[in-house]
């Protein structure tokens, strides 16, 4: 028998197998993806409480809110992925970081934290 195309039944299953080759990839990205911003935040969160320490030991007081640290000059290449928005810190999951000015603690966001239990 001389075949010239491939039948639809073969067309069908391969294209089966490639979606779900592209379903497994993408699950496995998205899990290494939670763990890398996971492993992010936490370096963010060290470095952050970090430079409120020193900002104290510089200055006597903590800082009034976390932009004094970048204009102190002590956060400049210290967070990973984190970035600026209305004068908060974003953290990788694109909530801001909690600061409380009186005890010099930096948390994270409620969204952030339920996120990353419901993820677990």
């Amino acid at each position: 028998m001389d075949k010239e195309a491939f039948s639809p039944i073969e067309e069908i299953i391969v294209l089966v197998m490639i979606a779900v080759f592209i379903g497994v990839l993408y699950h496995k990205y998205s899990v290494m993806e939670l763990k890398a911003k996971t492993e992010v935040t936490k370096v963010d969160l060290y470095n952050l409480n970090l430079a409120v320490e020193l900002f104290k030991v510089k200055n006597g007081n903590y800082p009034g809110d976390l932009t004094q640290l970048y204009k102190s000059g002590l956060l400049e290449n210290t967070l990973q992925k984190s970035k600026f928005a209305d004068n908060k810190i974003i953290d990788p999951f694109g909530n801001a970081y909690v600061y409380d000015n009186k005890t010099g603690r930096v948390f994270l966001s409620k969204k952030t934290k339920e996120l990353l239990n419901a993820k677990r």
